[in-house]
């Protein structure tokens, strides 16, 4: 997660997209709280980025929506 999200960091200045940057903190965080935290398996780290970034991308595709009204 903590790779995922240090991936989505550069797309703030490069596309100009903010909410990129929650997403990016979201998932560094969560990854860094399981990392030292969390129970050893890895499944947990999965469902909750499969999670974050669905609800991310309908989000995205609602804020789009709303853009083009």
């Amino acid at each position: 997660m903590i790779v995922i999200g240090t991936h989505y960091l550069p797309f703030i200045t490069l596309y100009g997209m903010k909410m990129c940057g929650i997403l990016a903190g979201l998932w560094v965080s969560i990854g860094v709280v399981l990392a030292l935290y969390g129970p050893d398996v890895f499944r947990l780290g999965g469902w909750l980025t499969a999670i974050v970034l669905m609800t991310f991308a309908f989000l995205g595709h609602y804020l789009v929506f709303l853009e083009e009204k």
